[in-house]
Protein backbone atom coordinates (compact mmCIF):
# COMPACT_ATOMS: atom_id res chain seq x y z
CA UNK A 1 0.00 0.00 0.00
CA UNK A 2 1.58 3.45 -0.99
CA UNK A 3 2.70 5.99 1.28
CA UNK A 4 0.22 8.87 1.66
CA UNK A 5 2.24 12.07 3.67
CA UNK A 6 0.24 14.64 1.53
CA UNK A 7 -2.59 15.81 3.19
CA UNK A 8 -5.01 18.54 1.38
CA UNK A 9 -8.58 19.94 2.33
CA UNK A 10 -11.88 19.92 0.37
CA UNK A 11 -15.08 21.65 0.50
CA UNK A 12 -17.78 19.53 -0.48
CA UNK A 13 -21.72 20.36 -0.65
CA UNK A 14 -24.07 18.35 1.29
CA UNK A 15 -25.21 16.30 -1.69
CA UNK A 16 -21.74 15.50 -2.86
CA UNK A 17 -20.50 14.26 0.49
CA UNK A 18 -23.80 12.14 0.61
CA UNK A 19 -22.97 10.62 -2.55
CA UNK A 20 -19.39 10.14 -1.76
CA UNK A 21 -20.54 8.57 1.73
CA UNK A 22 -22.94 5.95 0.44
CA UNK A 23 -20.10 4.96 -2.02
CA UNK A 24 -18.00 4.43 0.15
CA UNK A 25 -19.90 2.41 2.31
CA UNK A 26 -21.65 0.45 -0.55
CA UNK A 27 -17.80 -0.21 -1.54
CA UNK A 28 -16.47 -1.02 1.80
CA UNK A 29 -13.84 2.42 1.97
CA UNK A 30 -13.31 5.43 2.90
CA UNK A 31 -14.43 8.91 1.22
CA UNK A 32 -10.57 9.35 0.90
CA UNK A 33 -10.22 6.53 -0.76
CA UNK A 34 -12.77 7.36 -3.29
CA UNK A 35 -11.09 10.68 -3.69
CA UNK A 36 -7.69 9.08 -4.09
CA UNK A 37 -8.78 6.77 -7.09
CA UNK A 38 -10.46 9.30 -8.77
CA UNK A 39 -7.63 11.37 -9.01
CA UNK A 40 -5.53 8.76 -10.49
CA UNK A 41 -8.30 7.44 -12.73
CA UNK A 42 -8.85 11.55 -14.22
CA UNK A 43 -5.57 12.74 -14.03
CA UNK A 44 -2.84 10.16 -13.89
CA UNK A 45 -4.45 7.39 -15.89
CA UNK A 46 -5.87 9.49 -18.24
CA UNK A 47 -2.70 11.20 -19.22
CA UNK A 48 -0.51 7.67 -19.47
CA UNK A 49 -2.67 6.63 -21.92
CA UNK A 50 -2.20 9.72 -23.91
CA UNK A 51 1.89 8.86 -23.39
CA UNK A 52 0.97 5.59 -24.45
CA UNK A 53 -1.11 6.36 -27.64
CA UNK A 54 1.87 8.67 -28.66
CA UNK A 55 4.52 5.90 -28.15
CA UNK A 56 2.38 3.05 -30.21
CA UNK A 57 2.14 6.34 -33.33
CA UNK A 58 6.04 7.47 -32.58
CA UNK A 59 6.60 3.81 -33.41
CA UNK A 60 4.66 2.77 -36.41
CA UNK A 61 6.61 2.37 -39.03
CA UNK A 62 4.48 4.28 -42.18
CA UNK A 63 6.16 5.94 -45.27
CA UNK A 64 6.75 9.16 -44.28
CA UNK A 65 8.90 11.66 -47.54
CA UNK A 66 10.63 14.74 -46.78
CA UNK A 67 8.68 17.54 -45.74
CA UNK A 68 9.02 19.13 -49.60
CA UNK A 69 6.90 16.15 -51.09
CA UNK A 70 4.39 16.25 -48.06
CA UNK A 71 3.58 19.59 -48.35
CA UNK A 72 3.61 19.38 -52.07
CA UNK A 73 1.36 16.13 -51.32
CA UNK A 74 -0.98 17.93 -49.05
CA UNK A 75 -2.06 21.05 -51.24
CA UNK A 76 -2.55 19.01 -53.99
CA UNK A 77 -5.08 16.69 -51.78
CA UNK A 78 -6.50 20.03 -50.75
CA UNK A 79 -6.80 21.83 -54.40
CA UNK A 80 -8.14 18.47 -56.20
CA UNK A 81 -11.03 18.78 -53.13
CA UNK A 82 -12.14 22.45 -54.10
CA UNK A 83 -14.02 23.19 -57.09
CA UNK A 84 -12.09 23.50 -60.43
CA UNK A 85 -13.23 27.60 -60.19
CA UNK A 86 -11.34 28.05 -56.63
CA UNK A 87 -8.69 26.18 -57.67
CA UNK A 88 -6.85 27.32 -60.83
CA UNK A 89 -6.80 24.00 -62.58
CA UNK A 90 -9.26 25.28 -65.19
CA UNK A 91 -7.36 27.48 -67.09
CA UNK A 92 -4.25 24.72 -66.96
CA UNK A 93 -6.66 22.55 -68.35
CA UNK A 94 -7.28 24.26 -71.16
CA UNK A 95 -4.04 25.87 -71.48
CA UNK A 96 -4.51 29.24 -70.22
CA UNK A 97 -2.20 28.35 -67.10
Amino acid sequence: MPKYNKRTQVLLSEEQYERLMREAETRGGSVASLIRDAVDQVYISDRERKLKAVERIAAMNVPVSDWETMEKEIIEGHLSSLPEEENGKKGEKEGNG
